[in-house]
């Protein structure tokens, strides 16, 4: 019976060294490699694997940008947004649609870029002032092309150089050329635009 003991106790030593042996090898590598081992939440996740499955991880940055919303929103003004953000982002850090918003006439997925103006326009507005609400983009300057609903600045730009190194557009349609401007995006300025 005294064997047996000495046996058991012998064994439960056995374990608390293997134990103490495998936390301080866990705790030299943490050193040498600067990683921590985090306690397990519920859901059999740490912390940091928590945060990596959250938001951050969906955006395209993770700078701050500054864009410009304005048109038929609640609170037209400057907000200060994550990079990634989307245009939806923007709205409703601007209170949300207006009553009176063309809510069709942009693209809310697409993803907003730093210095960037959104005007949401309202239902039968002229965004162009043109005549016949078209905007050429072949003579447009920046102002003009940035009042077509889901250009900002940085898109206008793009047509701006795109127009002087190509000599101009031939088709509305070559405009998803532009870097920055693909199929979604072209689709929702098209009822705006012209090439004369």
């Amino acid at each position: 019976m005294v064997r047996k003991i000495w046996n058991i106790i012998g064994f439960l030593i056995l374990i608390i060294g293997v134990f103490t042996a495998c936390k301080n090898e866990v705790l030299l590598l943490e050193e040498d490699t600067g990683l921590s081992t985090e306690i397990l939440s519920d859901e059999g996740q740490t912390d940091t694997d928590d945060e990596r499955n959250g938001e951050n991880v969906q955006d395209v940055s993770d700078d701050t940008i500054y864009v410009h919303i304005c048109g038929a929103v609640v609170e037209p003004g400057v907000y200060e947004l994550p990079g990634g953000s989307r245009i939806y982002d923007g709205v409703n850090q601007a209170g949300g649609f207006d009553g009176e918003a063309d809510t069709e006439a942009v693209n809310l997925v697409d993803v907003l870029a730093d210095g960037e103006q959104i005007r949401i326009p309202f239902v039968g507005e002229n965004v162009s002032g043109a005549e016949d609400g078209l905007i050429n983009i072949n003579e447009a300057d920046l102002d003009t092309l940035c009042q077509i609903p889901g250009i900002g600045e940085s898109r206008a730009q793009a047509i701006v150089d795109y127009r002087q190194e190509h000599g101009g557009f031939q088709s509305v349609e070559e405009l998803m050329q532009v870097p920055g401007i693909k199929e979604g995006i072209y689709a929702n300025i098209y009822p705006y635009i012209e090439c004369k």
